[in-house]
């Protein structure tokens, strides 16, 4: 369902993407925090992986980890 390639998921994922995003301004959230979590969120969805090098080296063992234990 997630992954799911139907027009409505993927409207789903753009709503779901766009209230974390908003949602993390209302706490003050710092940019590259929320902008790291939406876009590697988005890439999930879109492919199924996150590749590290896309992102900061200070969230490499957050993102590394949520796939050690089955996030896939």
């Amino acid at each position: 369902m997630l992954r799911c390639p139907a027009m409505s998921r993927r409207r789903w994922r753009i709503k779901t993407i766009a209230t974390l995003r908003k949602r993390m301004k209302q706490l003050n959230t710092k940019f590259v925090l929320e902008n790291t979590m939406c876009c590697a969120i988005a890439e999930w969805f879109e492919t199924g992986h996150v590749p590290l090098y896309k992102y900061q080296e200070i969230f490499h063992e957050a993102i590394w980890s949520k796939g050690a234990i089955g996030w896939r």
